[in-house]
């Protein structure tokens, strides 16, 4: 199970980071591609990503339309995909454990929210 994912609940996954080294290389720099989706990650302080961050790298993302991107938006989105990756990993540890709770999978997820909730709505 990822680091920190066994406190991880509805009321705080809006707090949770991804960190260096938990889940970024040290030589990975400021700014992190993400795989799958190319999108720029820049890490705060060159150490951690959180909801500030994703919504930061959805309005420099193509094709992203940025009025609908608020950071009422991703937040709320973040917060949802944390708890939701968090609890896959918990309740199913041989099918998820590392894997579920990852920053390629957040951006991921919410790329596919946007695209539902904007592209298609």
């Amino acid at each position: 199970v990822s680091c920190g994912v066994e406190e991880i609940t509805a009321l705080n996954a809006l707090e949770f980071r991804f960190t260096k080294p938990d889940y970024f290389l040290e030589n990975d720099g400021d700014e992190v591609t993400l795989s799958g989706c190319g999108i720029v990650l820049k890490l705060q302080d060159g150490k951690y990503a959180r909801h500030s961050e994703y919504h930061q790298a959805l309005l420099k993302a193509p094709k992203i339309k940025k009025q609908f991107v608020s950071p009422e938006w991703v937040a709320n989105h973040y917060r949802l995909i944390v708890w939701k990756c968090a609890g896959l990993e918990r309740t199913q540890p041989r099918v998820y454990a590392g894997c579920a709770l990852t920053p390629e999978n957040v951006m991921s997820q919410l790329l596919l929210r946007y695209s539902v909730e904007v592209d298609e709505g």
